[in-house]
C-alpha cells in the first residue's frame, strides 16, 4: 500500500481546492500571474500538488498567441501528457526543484542550493517560453540560503514562475513574504476526505478510514498517509505500550523499535511519532478540561487517565516536545531509529 503514496509530481489528482484553481486561471488567462507565490496551508494539504500541477499547465499549454486559461476549470493535465511523464522523470529543461530528502538525513535547504536556482535562472530558457522553480518547503532553507533567495526575487527574470510551499510562512524572512503573492490552502470537511479515501480503496475500512480523517484535521494528503500506512495499527501498538505504567515492557519497546527502524519503515516511524504527539496532546486537553475524547481504540481512555495521573499537565507538554526533539535529531543526525524508538518511550520513565 506505501506505494501507492505519491510524490506530489507524480500525483495529477487536487480535491477541494478548486476556489484557489480559479484564481489561477484567472490569473494565467489574464496575463497578470505573478513571478512568485507562496502557497500555504497545514502539511498534507496539497501545498506541492499544486505547484507542480501549476508548473505542468504553464508548460503543457505554453503558447503566446492563446491567452490559456480561459475556460478551463481545473488545472488538471492527464499522466499520458508528454510532459507529465518528463515532469515525473526529471526531463523538464525548464523547471528546476529544490527538496530535503528527509529519508537520506538531510534538514535544511543550503546556500549552494539556491545559488544553484540564481544560475539556473540566469540562463536562457531552452524550450519553454517559462522557467518555473518549486521549493518545498521553504521553512526549511536556513538563514544564508533565505537572503540567497531574497535576491533572486528582489529581480526575478522575466516569465519566471517561483513556487515557495510554506507549512508555517511565519518562520519565512518578513522580506521574503512580502515579495509573494499568497495563496492559502485550507483542511477539507471530514466528508470529503472520507469520500478521497474511498476513492483510493473499494474495499474501505470503516474504522481506518474514519480514524485517517479525524486525526488527519481535513489534510487529505495525510489521510491517505495514515490509512495506508495501517495508522490506526501503529496506534494501537504505541499506545499499548503505556498501559503498564508507571513501569513499560522493554521487550515492546524494542519489538516496535525493530519495525520502525527497516530501511524502507522512514514513514512508518514518521507516523508513529506523529501519533504519539496527537495522543499526548489530546490527553492535555483532556487534563485541562476533564472531557473525555472518543475511543478509536480498546482502553485508549484508560491509559490517557494513567497518563494524567502519573504527569502534570508541564510534564505531559514537556514530554510533546521531547518527541519533536528526538525526531529533529533523528532526521538531523541519522540516528538510528531503534535507537530513537528506545529514548522516546525512556523518556516516559521516571
Amino acid at each position: 500500500m506505501e506505494d501507492l503514496i505519491l510524490h506530489p509530481r507524480e500525483n495529477p489528482y487536487l480535491t477541494g481546492h478548486e476556489a484557489v484553481e480559479k484564481l489561477l486561471l484567472e490569473a494565467i488567462a489574464n496575463q497578470t500571474i505573478a513571478g512568485s507565490w507562496l502557497i500555504t496551508g497545514p502539511k498534507g494539504i496539497g501545498k506541492a500538488t499544486l505547484a507542480y500541477r501549476l508548473a505542468r499547465y504553464l508548460f503543457a499549454y505554453d503558447n503566446e498567441e492563446q491567452l490559456f486559461g480561459e475556460g478551463d476549470s481545473s488545472l488538471y493535465l492527464s499522466k499520458e501528457h508528454s510532459i507529465f511523464h518528463r515532469m515525473v522523470s526529471g526531463g523538464l529543461g525548464d523547471m528546476i526543484t529544490v527538496e530535503v530528502n528527509h529519508e537520506e538525513g538531510r534538514s535544511e535547504i543550503t546556500v549552494d542550493e539556491i545559488r544553484q536556482v540564481g544560475k539556473f535562472l540566469s540562463q536562457t530558457a531552452s524550450e519553454s517560453r517559462w522557467r518555473v522553480v518549486i521549493i518545498d518547503a521553504a521553512d526549511e532553507m536556513n538563514r544564508n540560503a533565505s537572503n540567497a533567495l531574497l535576491k533572486i526575487l528582489e529581480e526575478p527574470p522575466k516569465n519566471t514562475v517561483i513556487l515557495l510551499v510554506s507549512h508555517c510562512p511565519g518562520k519565512l524572512l518578513p522580506t521574503i513574504r512580502s515579495r509573494c503573492r499568497f495563496v492559502k490552502l485550507r483542511p477539507l470537511e471530514q466528508k470529503k476526505v472520507m469520500d478521497l479515501l474511498g476513492t483510493i480503496d473499494e474495499d474501505l475500512h470503516p474504522k481506518a478510514a474514519e480514524f485517517a480523517s479525524v486525526l488527519s484535521n481535513g489534510s487529505p494528503g495525510m489521510a491517505i498517509e495514515l490509512y495506508m500506512l495501517s495508522g490506526l495499527e501503529l496506534y494501537e501498538e504505541s499506545l499499548s505500550i503505556f498501559s503498564t505504567l508507571p513501569s513499560l515492557e522493554v521487550t515492546a519497546i524494542q519489538v516496535l523499535g525493530d519495525k520502525l527502524a527497516g530501511k524502507d519503515n522512514y514513514h512508518q516511524w514518521r507516523m508513529t511519532t506523529y501519533l504519539l504527539e496527537w495522543f499526548l496532546a489530546k490527553a492535555v486537553r483532556s487534563k485541562i478540561t476533564g472531557e473525555k475524547y472518543r475511543e478509536f481504540i480498546t482502553d485508549e481512555n484508560t491509559i490517557c487517565q494513567k497518563l494524567q495521573t502519573h504527569y502534570s499537565v508541564d510534564q505531559l507538554v514537556k514530554l510533546w516536545e521531547k518527541i519533536g526533539q528526538i525526531v529533529a535529531q533523528s532526521d538531523g543526525l541519522n540516528i538510528d531509529r531503534k535507537l530513537a524508538t528506545q529514548q522516546i518511550f525512556g523518556a516516559f520513565i521516571k
